[in-house]
């Protein structure tokens, strides 16, 4: 069974909140030190045209769905007409992606747990500061996998919430979407009582 805040130890938490606050840190400090005019122009533009009025799939063509250009406007009316408005959003899947790393290994050990959070950040987002849906994608990928280890993963609401997961995935990227749908099937046919092997 996953670990809930409730089951957490007091040492825990405090680990979690000080992991939290040194992602926050990372995140906070790199957030508006990169720049890569292709994406930032290519959905900062779609965004601020969206906020003008004009309509996706009408007025404005895009490969992707439409889940990436509706938070990236929602940022950019939220915190300004700026393209670093659409690193906020980033910020807060990073840490939600963090915390749901933390809760996936903390069931083995708390040096692991803080390690492989801060880790997902730091060689994460910060990398590659950029408003793309690849970082959207990832945290739902890893929302999927938590979602499955507290759950039995053949019940029909384990079933149905990570297809929820997968369905917004989708949204943000197909490709990434097919890749995550894939994954879940693989996991779901597995015989009951068995584990994955390792290579």
């Amino acid at each position: 069974m996953g670990l809930t805040p409730a089951r957490m130890t007091r040492r825990a938490r405090i680990a979690f909140a000080v992991t939290t606050i040194l992602s926050f840190a990372l995140l906070w400090y790199f957030h508006d030190r990169f720049w890569y005019p292709t994406d930032d122009g290519f959905y900062g533009n779609i965004a601020e045209r969206l906020l003008g009025g004009e309509t996706l799939g009408r007025d404005l063509q895009d490969l992707h769905p439409g889940y990436i250009h509706v938070l990236n406007a929602a940022a950019m009316r939220l915190f300004g007409l700026s393209l670093v408005s659409m690193r906020y959003p980033l910020i807060l899947v990073s840490l939600a992606e963090a915390g749901l790393v933390f809760a996936l290994f903390v069931r083995r050990t708390l040096a692991l747990a803080i390690s492989a959070a801060i880790l997902v950040v730091s060689v994460g987002v910060v990398q590659f500061f950029d408003p793309t849906p690849n970082w959207y994608t990832l945290t739902l990928a890893v929302a999927t996998a938590a979602w499955l280890t507290t759950k039995a993963p053949l019940s029909s609401r384990a079933i149905f919430v990570a297809g929820l997961f997968v369905g917004a995935a989708t949204m943000f990227r197909q490709l990434s979407g097919i890749w995550l749908a894939m994954g879940l099937v693989y996991v779901l046919l597995q015989p009951s009582g068995t584990t994955v092997r390792r290579s």
